[in-house]
């Protein structure tokens, strides 16, 4: 029996690369490809997949937002996370929302495919790089230790509207990302600096140096 899956990426190249590597493997069906989440919600109401390889950064619904609406409706289904190179916290945030399977986009097929089918199966895939910047990013929380170079671009950009701050409405807005974008983002950053609110993320982070006053 075929393992049923759907793509969902705005990205036309990326959509033609994974269809062609999935068309190689006999034991994948293709049911629907799609290049926003709206076009997705619609999708899965004439044909729901076993497997849906779904991008974190799409240009209507973020990818945390829309695991959570896909999976309220359509539990059966496994989603398996495309991306580049994320922040450990995110990693974790979209694990917890429901997602089971976090690869990246230049993953090569047979990791793609050994991604699809363990998932399918039941199981849990994080590629090599997502399982190291999970595992950097336990023992830095255990040891104290973090730097601007432990942020991503888009943390540093989250820290720095917080210390100004800005709300996480207007932050989402500045930054064009929903609204669970950025409280994920927040939450991962006061995990990450090991304090319990915003008062002492920014504190911290002025004392580290890691924003400007």
């Amino acid at each position: 029996m075929s393992i049923r899956v759907a793509i969902t990426d705005d990205h036309p190249t990326v959509r033609e690369g994974l269809e062609k590597m999935l068309l190689t493997d006999p034991e994948i069906a293709i049911t629907g490809i799609y290049a926003h989440g709206k076009a997705l919600l619609e999708g899965l109401k004439e044909s729901t997949p076993d497997v849906l390889l779904l991008d974190i950064h799409l240009p209507d619904i973020a990818g945390s937002e829309l695991v959570v609406q896909v999976l309220k409706q359509y539990p059966g289904i496994r989603p398996v996370m495309l991306t580049g190179s994320e922040s450990p916290f995110y990693i974790k945030a979209l694990m917890a929302s429901g997602a089971k399977g976090y690869i990246l986009k230049t993953s090569l097929k047979d990791e793609l495919i050994t991604a699809i089918k363990t998932v399918a199966d039941g199981g849990i895939y994080m590629s090599g790089e997502a399982k190291n910047l999970l595992a950097e990013a336990t023992l830095k929380i255990s040891s104290g230790v973090a730097s601007r170079d432990d942020l991503s671009r888009r943390e540093q950009e989250v820290l720095q509207l917080i210390a100004d701050e800005r709300s996480s409405p207007e932050i989402a807005k500045e930054l064009h990302l929903s609204l669970r974008t950025v409280e994920n983002y927040r939450l991962g950053l006061m995990k990450k600096l090991n304090v319990k609110n915003s008062a002492g993320l920014i504190k911290k982070a002025l004392l580290m140096g890691l924003v400007r006053v």
